[in-house]
């Protein structure tokens, strides 16, 4: 099922949306929190890219974790990728 056919659904939803850290915070501190968010079934956990795209390294790893970590099984992952003009 993906996030479209969810909202079909007549049926309320829980969703999180993750930032990932700044550069100057481990990115474990986030897998810990996933963990605890996991647990309570959410629909779909969304990651973002980061103010400015600083992140784009930490939202990929992130979803990916979220995506092939057993601790989601029930969710599904939805990064948001921002299309930036890099020079």
């Amino acid at each position: 099922m993906n996030i479209l056919d969810m909202y079909k659904e007549d049926k309320t939803l829980l969703s999180f949306e993750v930032f990932p850290p700044k550069k100057t915070s481990p990115i474990e501190s986030v897998y810990g929190a996933l963990e605890e968010l996991c647990a309570l079934k959410p629909a779909y956990i969304s990651v973002t890219y980061g103010a400015g795209g600083t992140e784009a390294d930490n939202t990929c790893a992130i979803a990916s974790k979220i995506k092939h970590a057993t601790i989601s099984k029930q969710s599904l992952t939805l990064p948001a990728l921002t299309a930036l003009r890099l020079r």
